[in-house]
């Protein structure tokens, strides 16, 4: 699929939250962990345990997208689960991030 502009959700004050999938490589170790991430004024922010006050909540990381560009790709075993590729375009870490459904990845 073509990367499209995420520049439309610049704005928005709380565009979306909830669990994903990440991608991850620690060392030689490669495995998905879920992480919940939230989707908000133009950063995509992802902590370990669910957000319930962002007060002494810890990040573990997060990305701006002001430049960025997402891809998806539906996994060939597991036909319902899509792979989201973002592309920060700000010399930041790239993200692969899966969702559970097609629907789900469009949502974000």
């Amino acid at each position: 699929t073509e990367p499209i502009p995420l520049k439309s959700l610049l704005y928005e004050p709380e565009a979306k939250q909830g669990w994903l999938k990440k991608y991850s490589r620690d060392g030689l170790f490669k495995n998905w962990r879920s992480r919940y991430f939230v989707l908000s004024a133009g950063k995509l922010v992802y902590y370990e345990n669910k957000v319930t006050t962002f007060v002494g909540s810890i990040e573990k990381g997060s990305m701006s997208l002001e430049k960025a560009k997402v891809a998806e790709k539906t996994k060939n075993i597991n036909k319902s689960k899509v792979q989201l590729y973002i592309v920060s375009g700000c010399g930041e870490n790239n993200l692969l991030v899966e969702t559970e459904s097609t629907q789900s990845a469009q949502d974000w």
